[in-house]
């Protein structure tokens, strides 16, 4: 084995034959230091002359071997005595780096990712490390939830104490998200909040809220509440959202369906019609939503819906899912079958295929599809991959064998 090349710890010289100019330097391992120099040396003036006449035009030798206790005490001797014209700085002073060249050097980092050895030196460096109170108070910011009026120090604080993610608190409180653990949060200013005097709440009155708010009903649950922001406040939505289905502009707010308690309101009845005919959302004519108001059922559950829309809202499924179940171009949609509940209606518009779909078996199962694209939606695979296999370009497809099924 080769012994290992020692290092070498001193002051070292660059001179450039061409002008006679020179650059003192230290380094606790010179020959590894004129190697930086020669790739990517940081010395603009160096850097320029060395792009000029090349690095055969440089002279590197090393002035002085020394322990690194006196690097910098011999540096300086170098420095005063030769008056090195490279050199920036002289006396080895600290370099002051202003805000711009920090904000460049910033830039350049974004997007780098550190390497996990680098991370490891990171926290063992951090280890045992305490953040006192006034850094604390400094970079943490106080947050409250509004339902219990409670305050914490820190998000991750008011994270732990409610048991959930802190990136969910947080995007509570600046707004990007409505609610985060089933309440509300801000930001707070403690110092602000404990010299500020309590503003005296204003009691509403009963026949002043009975006036104003209107009572409403989730349609799932059954459970009424007072006005439509105490139903917000349960769904974890905004009030214009479940306005909106109170109204008729839309199906479902926070995954419910809403109506006014009052049967006699204008707005109620004219969300039951709307509902009934499926309509909501929708801007087809009278005459189109009666064609496709046509009830349905679910066959696994024998639930009844007056239209494929409701059908839809209420399964989670596609309405358009729904309607290929039912003219019999796929199995199933969410899950479920689906037929009519008066029989098939006639097929209107309905373009047929140039050509009738080959039978296909699934080996392992023997279960037989009409089609390739049958048996892919049945069993969630893509149906070219089906296609491949019945080709022989491909083994299987979704774990299973195939091959055209013959009578």
């Amino acid at each position: 084995m080769k012994a290992m090349a020692k290092k070498i710890i001193g002051i070292y010289k660059i001179t450039c034959k061409k002008n006679g100019k020179i650059y003192i330097g230290q380094s606790t391992d010179i020959k590894q230091r004129f190697n930086q120099h020669r790739t990517q040396t940081s010395n603009k003036n160096l850097k320029a002359d060395m792009k000029l006449y090349g690095i055969d035009g440089f002279v590197f030798e090393t002035l002085e071997e020394c322990i690194v206790e006196e690097l910098t005490a011999r540096e300086n001797y170098y420095l005063d005595t030769l008056k090195p014209e490279y050199n920036i700085l002289l006396e080895g002073q600290t370099v002051f780096v202003s805000d711009e060249t920090r904000a460049r050097q910033r830039k350049a980092k974004l997007g780098k990712k550190l390497t996990p050895e680098h991370c490891k030196k990171i926290a063992i460096s951090n280890t045992g490390k305490k953040i006192s109170e006034e850094a604390c108070r400094k970079h943490f910011k106080a947050v409250r939830c509004i339902e219990t009026g409670q305050i914490f120090d820190s998000i991750q604080q008011a994270a732990d104490f409610v048991g959930i993610n802190y990136n969910s608190i947080s995007a509570a409180a600046h707004g990007r998200n409505q609610s985060s653990a089933g309440f509300h949060w801000e930001f707070v200013d403690k110092e602000k909040e404990s010299s500020r005097p309590k503003r005296p709440v204003k009691e509403v009155s009963d026949d002043t809220r009975k006036k104003h708010c209107k009572a409403v009903r989730c349609v799932e649950t059954g459970q009424i509440f007072e006005s439509i922001g105490a139903a917000a406040k349960f769904a974890g939505v905004k009030q214009p959202n479940i306005s909106s289905v109170l109204y008729g502009k839309q199906t479902t707010a926070g995954g419910y369906h809403w109506e006014f308690v009052d049967s006699e309101s204008k707005c109620a009845d004219e969300t039951s019609k709307n509902l009934s005919l499926g309509r909501i959302g929708s801007k087809h004519s009278d005459e189109t939503i009666a064609k496709l108001s046509t009830p349905v059922r679910c066959v696994e559950t024998g639930e009844i819906f007056s239209s494929i829309k409701i059908a839809a809202a209420s399964s989670g499924a596609k309405a358009t899912n729904i309607s290929k179940v039912l003219l019999g171009q796929r199995l199933t949609a969410a899950g479920f079958h689906w037929e009519y509940v008066n029989g098939q209606p006639p097929q209107q518009n309905v373009r047929k295929s140039h050509r009738e779909g080959k039978a296909v078996c699934c080996i392992e199962t023997q279960e037989v599809f009409r089609t390739i694209s049958e048996a892919a939606a049945h069993f969630g695979i893509v149906h070219s991959s089906i296609g491949h296999v019945l080709a022989g370009r491909a083994n299987t497809a979704g774990g299973y064998h195939w091959e055209f099924y013959t009578a």
